[in-house]
Order: C-alpha cells, then structure tokens, then sequence
C-alpha cells in the first residue's frame, strides 16, 4: 500500500528504499544510506542482506507500473464512452494516492 504521499518505504537496516509514484505517472526510486545520503543504485549489501524484501520491493514497483497503465486505459475508455459518476462516487473511487496524481 502507498502512503498519502504516494510513497512506500522499504526499510533494509542500513539502506532505506522509497519507491514514489510522480506527477507525470513515473516511479522513482531513491535510495539513503544509513547517514541518510542518496545512492545511485540500489546496493548489493541491502539485496543481499533482507533477499525476501528486495523481492517484494521488485513485485511492488513491477505491480505499480502496471497497475498505472491498467487505471490510465481504463479511465481513458471511460471518458471515451462518456461514463458519468455521481460526485460521492467519482471521490470513492479517484481519491487514491494513485489516481490523485494522475489527475493533478
């Protein structure tokens, strides 16, 4: 699940991992050290160290990808067929940390 920010952090001890889901639909990944300085790549020590999180951190950021093209043709569809949502239901349905950055 994504924070209100739509963020994710994936905690490895001595590397913190965020996976962030930007305005123009990209994910970007920043990676800190243990003094909180940013690293180019995601380090073999922190793959190593916590195997089962990095691959959840992999299916994470691979789920996220798909899941913003599914919603991004889906709505696209919708506005195609001139779908109408009632406002309670349009904000159910679109105020998620995904679709809020979609739309924005």
């Amino acid at each position: 699940d994504l924070e209100r920010d739509s963020s994710r952090l994936f905690d490895f001890g001595s590397h913190q991992v965020t996976l962030k889901l930007e305005l123009d639909s990209r994910i970007s990944t920043t990676v800190l050290d243990s003094k909180g300085r940013h690293l180019r790549s995601f380090p073999k020590t922190a793959k190593d160290a916590d195997p089962v999180l990095y691959k959840e951190f992999q299916a994470t950021k691979k789920l996220l990808t798909e899941t913003i093209a599914y919603q991004v043709r889906r709505l696209e569809q919708s506005m195609i067929d001139g779908r109408t949502w009632l406002g309670r239901d349009f904000i159910e349905i679109f105020q998620t940390p995904l679709f809020l950055l979609l739309f924005l």
